[in-house]
């Protein structure tokens, strides 16, 4: 494998995040857009098992978990 810096070495690669996008999640309406993109992959998931619950227990039953019910029910409230 090659490093960034071996590719292109006037590359450098900094440990802070760029100052926009640290002035974003600093701002008024930043943090709750970036918690919300975070989770909106577990919200619609939540929503789609919900709808076709039989699904659901299919797939907990296919992970063996056992009752598959009730973890399907469990993974939908957490």
């Amino acid at each position: 494998m090659f490093a960034i810096d071996q590719i292109n070495p006037s590359c450098q690669l900094s440990k802070l995040p760029p100052q926009h996008v640290k002035t974003f999640v600093l701002s008024r309406w930043g943090w709750p857009a970036v918690t919300l993109a975070l989770t909106s992959l577990y919200l619609v998931a939540a929503v789609l098992e919900l709808e076709d619950f039989p699904a659901a227990v299919k797939v907990q039953k296919d992970a063996g978990l056992k009752p598959p019910s009730l973890w399907a029910a469990g993974t939908m409230a957490v």
